[in-house]
């Protein structure tokens, strides 16, 4: 996943809930129960979004030669989570 939201839109919540949103959509046409989602480790704004939106506490790893962190999420978040999700992203 890579998400990138407008300067002028940041600390809004966006990116978290485009990653919920995905995610969820993502699972239920792919039949997957994992993902994993790696960040730099330098990059704390991208864990937080990815926790917030139900991915598991970043956990140490490296990528190639390069530290970073893995966050995991499995499909047992809740329909209401989502619309949830969507009704927020909807009234931004």
């Amino acid at each position: 996943i890579s998400v990138n939201v407008s300067e002028s839109f940041r600390s809004k919540g966006l990116g978290t809930s485009i990653i919920r949103i995905a995610t969820h959509d993502f699972v239920s046409e792919s039949g997957l129960k994992e993902i994993l989602a790696y960040a730099k480790i330098s990059n704390t704004v991208s864990a937080q979004a990815f926790q917030k939106a139900g991915y598991s506490a970043p956990r140490p790893a490296r990528i190639w030669d390069n530290e970073a962190v893995v966050m995991s999420y499995s499909s047992r978040e809740s329909e209401a989570e989502i619309h949830n999700a969507q009704d927020s992203s909807n009234r931004k």
